[in-house]
């Protein structure tokens, strides 16, 4: 897809009208949401999504989910163990999420992740 056609897709986008597209053979949607008062972008491989993509590493889970990262420790917390135990503790944890805070995010991971990406006619 070139850029036009991702600016109308997304313009097309909306609560009642999910964006089909055909990723190197994965039949995907696109659905506008809204989750904890903000909405996001929810994405469906195949017309559904198992919850052990986000648990296991496999093909689905590396081209159709996000990865968000969670601050574990405070700085705080991070300075004291320096100081008292002269470690350094791990300060990151690594998570996947089937949502996408926004389009221009999604957009870029599917076509970082994915050689043909073609809009669904069906």
């Amino acid at each position: 897809m070139d850029k036009l056609a991702w600016d109308e897709a997304e313009k097309n986008l909306s609560f009642y009208s999910p964006l089909k597209l055909v990723c190197d053979g994965y039949k995907v949607t696109i659905e506008k949401q809204i989750s904890k008062d903000r909405i996001v972008y929810m994405v469906f491989v195949n017309g559904s999504f198992e919850g052990k993509w986000l648990l296991t590493d496999c093909e689905e889970r590396r081209r159709f989910t996000f990865k968000a990262k969670m601050q574990l420790h405070s700085p705080k917390q991070v300075k004291f163990w320096k100081k008292h135990f002269k470690k350094d503790i791990e300060q990151w944890s690594f998570y996947y999420t089937p949502y996408f805070n926004s389009f221009r995010t999604l957009k870029s991971h599917l076509i970082k992740n994915n050689k043909e990406i073609l809009l669904d006619v069906n």
